[in-house]
C-alpha cells in the first residue's frame, strides 16, 4: 500500500518497487492508493506510465482506489475514467495470474 505523498520526491521509490514486481516475475501489479494523502503531476506520470509498460508486457493492471482528496485528482484530470480502478474485495477476472500488490 502506498502511503503519504505520491510527489516527485517519492515517485522514484515507487519506480523502483515497481522494478522489483516486474524482475520477481509478477504478472499483475495491483496499487493500492488508500494510504496516500497527496498526489500531484509526477504521481500520476508514474501510474499511467506503470499501466502503459504493463499493456506492451500483456500484464494486468489495476488501481485501488484513494481517500476522496485523491480521487479528486484523478476525477479533474479525466483519469478516472481511463485507469482500471477496482472496489477493494472485488473478485479479479480471467485466469489466476501472479499478482503484486504495492
Amino acid at each position: 500500500m502506498l502511503s503519504g505523498d505520491l510527489d516527485a520526491s517519492s515517485v522514484p521509490a515507487l519506480e523502483t518497487a515497481l522494478g522489483q514486481c516486474s524482475a520477481g516475475g509478477a504478472d499483475s501489479i495491483t496499487l493500492d492508493l488508500s494510504g496516500l494523502r497527496f498526489i500531484d503531476s509526477a504521481g500520476l506520470w508514474v501510474i499511467t506510465s506503470a499501466r502503459r509498460w504493463c499493456e506492451r508486457r500483456g500484464h494486468d493492471f489495476w488501481l485501488l482506489p484513494g481517500p476522496p482528496a485523491v480521487q479528486y485528482v484523478f476525477e479533474v484530470t479525466g483519469l478516472s475514467d481511463v485507469l482500471p480502478f477496482r472496489v477493494p474485495g472485488a473478485p479479479e477476472q480471467g485466469a489466476p495470474r501472479r499478482s503484486q500488490r504495492v
